[in-house]
């Protein structure tokens, strides 16, 4: 039992005792007599009802005084004086009074001064709004009541987990209700809200971080943004739903009581339920217990929705959400979607792309030309290049499903496929060729040897780039672009149909049979599909003796670095023959030399790249004229022919083509 011992009666006599100095004792008597609401905040057995009873002293004696109390410890020496007491409910539950009824009583009482012994609880929310119209208020608090009246800058934080409709009506809720406990609060609120509309606050993500170190951690830029305005000062309060609603991971909770203790915003941190709480070490705890209960809450219900669609991927269930590119729902009578069926417009769409792709276009000419034509997506949209390649990559255009990298099922398919395994696996290869979106320079190839020439000066061997030159193109060896050497030059134009009319040659040598050799191809191509699925097989049983403590992690390790090393060098090797795929409808050199003229860019240089492996530029030789002057007497047409012998001599000496095996 603790009892209040009256030490002083005065300001007075605190000065006496030296608790006070007497410039603060005049100071407060004055402001007591002038009418201001004071409050006096401290921590236990700091003194705040001592003091409080010297300033009750100070209220002139023709005042009329209501106090309200959870037990009587003040003593005021005023002739009109109301004293008020809570009390507890009894047995029934019934019968309780609390302090937050007391003051609003006290308003009626027609007082002069209100004092009220100890905020603790939902009184305080009432002191604010009573404070404006009445002066003289008096009252005591602990440290939190002080802090919670000093918040300007409010900010509201609203966020829920799921919202594909992109609807917002979550948070729109969670505003109304922030606003509201806001108002009652009297903090203004800082505009906009800091809103985290369909984002979770448990999901991780592989990052990088600034330390070049690779981790899993939630991805939420609009806390983040939060707690640098709460740690630089731009707002310093925060106002949420609840916990959950602003962490759901203990890093992001440990980061927030991180800034709350460093910036101290004890008591200023609130939500709508009440159980957000940093103001002391108890209310950390608790919030750490929470959190870490959420967060098996959540890790629980991944792992059973995990479960469940894997069930699905397994049985071939359908997963729900919009169907495919290149397929249409399946309803039953009463609505419900059932299953896939082929779009037959789309699928065509889907076939063709497929076909022109690995005859050597490119995804962007191929989008162009649909948006051209006036195709359009499911949703009226004109189409993208990424949306094209993850229709053609996408195990449903088999009648699959891909579930943590295997497919389902292993044997037959779930629904009718659009393409065959075969192409499907070709355009896999193709399109997930990293090789494939290496560029020097830009998004698109402007010519068709670029990426193709390398410089032959002793100690530079870098990659030639392409550089307008007197209005013609060339290429030329960067020393900005590529930290080349800057001294050499060659004209593009007459270089291509050189390179060309070798390739054409080549292509009716026996060295390129390898090349038209459709069925050694194909041999060739199975043999190594086999191969990658045996890897495949091989490292998920070496991930599986390493789950079941079969193999120790160093072992592993080196297992499955072996492992992913040889998988790499097998897609490589796949990637080049799905690439060679341009030259089976190309069956000499001769048919070559007639689509050159009619394919783009993109074509030849497939075609190129299937018989080419780089081609080194020399520098110019020595001693020969650069240029060539009409000879006297010499007519035109015997001029241009020399002056092509010239050029292509000088093309022989200066080129040489390291051609594939």
């Amino acid at each position: 039992m603790r009892k209040f011992v009256v030490a002083a009666e005065s300001l007075a006599e605190l000065v006496e005792l030296g608790t006070v100095t007497p410039q603060a004792a005049q100071f407060l008597e004055t402001a007591v007599a002038a009418g201001l609401n004071i409050i006096v905040s401290g921590g236990t057995q700091a003194g705040k009802t001592t003091l409080l009873n010297g300033l009750c002293a100070a209220i002139p004696a023709r005042e009329r005084v209501i106090v309200c109390e959870e037990v009587f410890e003040l003593r005021l020496p005023n002739p009109d004086l109301v004293s008020m007491q809570t009390r507890q409910p009894n047995l029934e539950g019934a019968g309780e009074i609390p302090l937050r009824r007391l003051v609003r009583e006290a308003l009626r009482m027609r007082p002069s001064r209100i004092v009220v012994g100890e905020v603790r609880q939902a009184e305080c929310l009432d002191l604010p709004t009573h404070s404006k119209s009445y002066s003289g208020l008096l009252d005591s608090a602990g440290v939190e009541l002080a802090e919670l009246v000093a918040v300007r800058r409010a900010a509201l934080l609203e966020r829920i987990s799921d919202d594909r409709d992109g609807r917002t009506l979550g948070v729109d809720r969670q505003d109304e209700d922030c606003r509201g406990l806001a108002a009652t609060l009297h903090w203004p609120v800082v505009e906009p809200p800091y809103i985290e509309n369909d984002t979770s606050a448990f999901k991780r993500h592989m990052v990088t971080l600034p330390d070049g170190r690779r981790a899993l951690r939630v991805i939420r830029p609009e806390f983040r943004h939060l707690l640098d305005d709460l740690n630089d000062g731009r707002v310093d309060g925060l106002i949420a739903y609840d916990l959950d609603r602003v962490v759901r991971d203990p890093r992001d909770l440990e980061d927030l009581i991180d800034v709350v203790e460093a910036r101290g915003l004890q008591g200023r941190i609130k939500s709508v339920t009440g159980s957000l709480r940093l103001d002391n070490d108890a209310d950390i705890t608790m919030a750490r217990v929470m959190v870490a209960m959420a967060n098996k809450s959540s890790r629980d219900t991944a792992r059973r929705v995990a479960r469940a669609a894997r069930q699905r991927a397994e049985t071939g269930g359908f997963h729900g959400g919009p169907p495919a590119v290149g397929y249409a729902h399946v309803k039953d009578a009463a609505g419900h979607v059932i299953a896939w069926q082929i779009d037959p417009e789309q699928a065509a769409w889907l076939r063709e792309a497929a076909e022109r792709l690995l005859a050597g276009e490119t995804l962007y000419g191929l989008c162009t030309d649909w948006n051209r034509q006036g195709r359009r997506t499911r949703t009226g949209a004109m189409w993208r290049s990424q949306q094209i390649k993850q229709a053609l990559i996408s195990a449903a255009v088999i009648g699959k499903r891909e579930y943590a990298g295997r497919l389902y099922p292993e044997v037959g398919s779930s629904w009718e496929p659009i393409l065959e395994r075969v192409t499907w696996d070709r355009l896999r290869d193709l399109l997930l060729d990293p090789r494939r979106y290496e560029r020097v320079r830009g998004a698109v190839r402007k010519h068709t040897l670029s990426g193709l020439l390398n410089c032959g000066r002793d100690g530079c061997g870098r990659r030639l780039v392409g550089q307008p030159y007197n209005d013609q193109a060339t290429f030329i060896c960067s020393p900005t672009s590529n930290g080349g050497c800057g001294k050499l030059r060659i004209a593009n134009d007459a270089l291509e149909e050189f390179v060309a009319r070798m390739a054409f040659a080549r292509l009716d040598a026996p060295a390129a049979s390898v090349g038209l050799d459709a069925e050694r191809t194909a041999v060739e191509e199975l043999a190594l599909r086999k191969t990658l699925t045996d890897d495949q097989a091989a490292l998920q049983r070496v991930e599986d003796d390493h789950y079941d403590g079969v193999l120790d992690r160093p072992s592993y390790l080196r297992q499955r670095g072996r492992l992913e090393e040889r998988m790499a060098e097998t897609s490589a090797r796949l990637a080049r023959l799905t690439r060679r795929h341009v030259l089976s409808g190309v069956t000499s050199g001769a048919v070559a030399g007639k689509l050159w003229d009619e394919r783009d860019v993109a074509w030849r240089r497939t075609l190129l790249s299937a018989v080419i492996e780089h081609i080194v530029i020399k520098p110019y030789p020595a001693g020969i004229a650069t240029t060539l002057s009409r000879r006297k007497g010499e007519d035109e047409l015997t001029f241009v022919r020399r002056r092509r012998e010239h050029t292509q001599w000088v093309l022989r000496e200066r080129v040489e083509i390291i051609w594939r095996a």
